[in-house]
């Protein structure tokens, strides 16, 4: 893509039309094709932009968007999971199993989570897990 702001400005006035949220020198992310995430510049179909917010680094924005592609595909491929619903969910403390948690009570499930160590009790505070269970390593 040349280096030109008319260039740029149709491509996101276009773009701006499909998703109003996103604007000219916006950071975004996306997910899967087309390859090319390494570029400095792309175009892209813009229903799969997801615009980044300032105060959220390309580093957590590449890590959330990683663990929520793998809480989506556990929540609607591998298991349609319901509301009212119990799951028991292990690893419970780690970035998947936060946002799934976190998803899964938004539907309406119960979950149940396991964690490695004590020091993970705060999540159980935060009422996203019904029940915390900690698995003691001998």
């Amino acid at each position: 893509m040349p280096n030109c702001t008319s260039c740029r400005q149709k491509c996101f006035t276009h773009l701006r039309s499909a998703q109003d949220f996103v604007n000219v020198g916006d950071n975004i992310a996306y997910a899967a094709a087309p390859v090319g995430a390494y570029s400095q510049q792309r175009i892209i179909p813009a229903k799969i932009a997801v615009k980044i917010p300032e105060w959220i680094s390309f580093k957590l924005a590449a890590t959330l968007m990683t663990k929520g592609l793998t809480t989506n595909y556990l929540l609607t491929k591998t298991y349609k999971l319901k509301a009212n619903e119990t799951i028991l969910f292990h690893a419970a403390a780690g970035g998947v199993g936060q946002i799934f948690a976190q998803w899964a009570k938004s539907i309406g499930a119960k979950v149940i989570g396991t964690v490695g160590s004590v020091s993970y009790t705060h999540l159980r505070a935060h009422e996203t897990l019904r029940y915390l269970v900690c698995r003691l390593l001998l």
